[in-house]
């Protein structure tokens, strides 16, 4: 009997490729998603640090002028920061969208496995069926067996 040939070995091998092709843009993602985090966590202490600032400069008794410049750099880094939290939503929504391609990707290549599995399970025990028709008609023609 011929070798088993899986008909749609190329259709898996090219749903493999996707899925793999997936799973890099969304490592990539991530990675990405946990510089922007950094970035923001990076932004939130220099928000505190000027917060401090401004409250020791306050306690001190800073000018007028000073304390004016700490209020700006303040606002400025509160709208970095909020900025960076929207970056921070859309980056885990983009995450989340490629997650549920690479889930899909990972269905459908498992949808084709598991036929290749049946296919193959089907074709192994064809093979066994007609090995045995074989092996029962070699023993009942009565061929006698030369044995060295």
């Amino acid at each position: 009997m011929k070798r088993f040939e899986f008909p749609l070995e190329r259709v898996l091998e090219y749903r493999t490729h996707l899925q793999k092709n997936e799973k890099a843009v969304l490592s990539d993602l991530q990675a990405q998603h946990r510089m922007i985090c950094e970035e923001r966590d990076m932004l939130a202490a220099r928000l505190a640090a000027c917060c401090r600032e401004y409250t020791a400069a306050c306690t001190n008794g800073a000018l007028v002028k000073e304390l004016n410049t700490y209020i700006i750099y303040k606002e400025e880094l509160r709208r970095q920061l909020e900025a960076q939290e929207r970056a921070v939503w859309e980056s885990q929504n983009r995450i989340d969208r490629q997650t549920q391609k690479v889930v899909a990707a990972n269905k459908d290549k498992r949808g084709l496995e598991i036929l290749k599995d049946k296919q193959t399970d089907l074709y192994l025990t064809l093979v066994r069926k007609e090995d045995e028709r074989f092996l029962e008609e070699f023993v009942t023609s009565g061929i006698p067996v030369i044995r060295q």
